[in-house]
């Protein structure tokens, strides 16, 4: 446990989850798990010190992946999450389609997800209920919603706030109980609808490896199930231009920027691949509204100043390359261009 908590934020549940497992399975009550095992539990209690202690010592956040304080408040990325583990609910009786990349957009007006929050709070109350009348079953609800609960209620996870992957310890809680509630229906006669879904998840596995066979294959799919996702867009085009397939990244670019007009990386990838692939005023346009919307990075008006070279504009790439020299005095090689222009 102390391990774990070094490792992955979600251990932060580990310990609540010995102690629901002991009060179903073994002890019968909370009162007694901790009479007969406290020194087991102040122990595992313990372990959320160094978990703790890891958090405050990066400022809350993991870098600006995750944490509170980088943009997407509690109440925004909570109701996102409504709408999202009700998705994952779906996708786990039947996983298709599967999305590889769902952005990082997140959910303003709560009357958008009033009927998923309404589902939920059915859920929540009945597994409650459950712990008191029907307490194997109540674990398994437990044991869905306490673990999901760092990643997708609480902690904002900011590169993708909807993940099919974050489902990869809860989703067995959900097959377990499924299959339970099948053998009590059916018996030993359980294995052949068992065998039969395990059949035909099988074929939709082998299906959606096809989708995984190269990078540009897996970002058309993305971009063809969510095509309001600029990131997919974005890294399709930035894949298609690696490949030198130019023209293709092209209205991939410019999907991207329709979506996300003011982002500064995409303006400026976008510009590198018309500086390589086309003439160079469609270049300079990007390099401007990148350095127009990001000001701090060197790289663009250094770009830019190259550009502008390429064009026979000397007296403009001048100030260009002071402009990059003012943000990164000890570039050598911005020295060396602006002394040879």
């Amino acid at each position: 446990c102390l391990l774990g908590m070094a490792s992955k934020e979600v251990m932060v549940t580990a310990p609540l989850m010995v102690a629901l497992y002991d009060r179903v399975f073994v002890a019968g009550s909370f009162a007694r798990a901790w009479q007969c095992r406290r020194s087991s539990y102040s122990a595992l209690a313990g372990t959320w010190l160094l978990l703790a202690l890891l958090v405050l010592y990066h400022g809350g956040t993991r870098g600006n992946a995750a944490g509170f304080g980088l943009g997407v408040t509690p109440w925004n990325y909570a109701l996102t999450q409504t709408a999202a583990v009700v998705h994952y609910l779906r996708l786990s009786f039947w996983p298709a389609p599967l999305v590889f990349d769902y952005g990082t957009g997140t959910v303003a007006d709560p009357w958008t997800v009033l009927p998923q929050a309404l589902l939920l709070i059915l859920l929540a109350s009945s597994v409650v209920l459950a712990l008191r009348h029907r307490p194997t079953a109540g674990f398994a609800g437990a044991w869905f919603f306490v673990i999901l609960a760092p990643s997708s209620s609480i902690v904002p996870l900011l590169t993708q706030t909807i993940a099919e992957h974050r489902m990869y310890l809860s989703l067995a809680a959900i097959v377990a109980a499924a299959l339970a509630g099948l053998h009590l229906v059916m018996g030993r006669r359980v294995w052949v609808p068992a065998l039969g879904l395990a059949g035909a998840l099988a074929l939709l596995t082998h299906g959606r490896n096809a989708d995984y066979r190269d990078e540009i294959t897996l970002w058309r799919d993305t971009t063809a199930k969510l095509p309001d996702n600029p990131r997919a867009h974005y890294n399709l085009a930035n894949t298609l231009a690696r490949a030198g397939r130019t023209a293709e990244s092209v209205p991939e670019y410019q999907a991207a920027l329709r979506l996300t007009p003011h982002n500064a990386e995409v303006h400026f990838n976008f510009g590198c691949t018309r500086a390589a692939g086309g003439p160079m005023a469609e270049a300079v346009p990007e390099f401007e509204a990148a350095r127009r919307d990001d000001p701090a990075r060197a790289e663009y008006p250094l770009r830019l100043a190259d550009a502008l070279v390429a064009m026979h504009r000397p007296e403009a790439a001048i100030t260009c390359y002071q402009s990059a020299l003012r943000l990164n005095p000890q570039a050598a090689d911005t020295h060396r261009c602006l002394a040879d222009v």
